[in-house]
């Protein structure tokens, strides 16, 4: 995927909002492509997905791994943390009467909250901590442990999605309830935490 978020006109339709190179549904008619309810969400998003994690070199030492999480990676999840924020509050801040407006704002929300956490979840290892056990368990557990207030936000928006839009009469509000429907099944396939409740230790990777 890529790092864009943009909101693009369809060439045989109405607008889409794209984001990470993820065609959404198109909007429903009744939703405003510039409607300013939903501007502060889409600048939050594009600042959070047009901002790639830092990747770690394979060669990298157990030691300098760690430097690498304190000088690279600490200060990007910091700056995402603050675009999670953003994008939480202007989800909370629109207050539309149409239910094809808060439909579609979540939905945009909830998917850019998951590409945030697979991003974390699934940050590559270098050589030496994939060989050393210990440390890659550790490592990974602590992406993975790092990712899940940010899935467990993302899963919040999209089934308040997918809930808001059942029995919607307008069939393009429908197809954001299928999107996000779809979305929530791609959040329970990331790994969770080792001892959440009801979640077996081989949920999280080995690599």
């Amino acid at each position: 995927m890529t790092g864009e978020s943009a909101l693009e006109e369809g060439e045989d339709g109405p607008p889409r909002l794209t984001i990470t190179g993820l065609e959404l549904p198109e909007l429903p008619t009744t939703v405003d492509a510039d409607d300013p309810q939903l501007e502060p969400l889409t600048r939050a998003v594009r600042a959070l997905l047009d901002r790639p994690p830092p990747l770690p070199d394979d060669g990298l030492s157990l030691d300098g791994m760690g430097t690498f999480v304190e000088t690279r990676l600490t200060p990007w999840l910091s700056d995402s943390g603050q675009s999670v924020v953003a994008i939480w509050q202007a989800v909370q801040r629109v207050s539309s009467t149409e239910l094809s407006t808060h439909v579609v704002a979540r939905g945009v929300a909830g998917s850019a909250l998951l590409e945030l956490a697979r991003r974390i979840a699934n940050l590559p290892l270098p050589a030496a901590v994939r060989a050393d056990s210990n440390a890659r368990l550790a490592m990974r557990e602590a992406f993975v442990r790092t990712a899940s207030p940010i899935l467990e936000r993302a899963t919040q928006a999209l089934g308040a999605c997918a809930s808001t839009a059942v029995g919607a009469a307008d069939p393009m509000i429908d197809d954001w309830r299928t999107f996000c429907d779809a979305q929530l099944d791609a959040a329970r396939e990331l790994p969770r935490p080792r001892d959440e409740p009801g979640v077996p230790a081989a949920t999280t990777p080995t690599n």
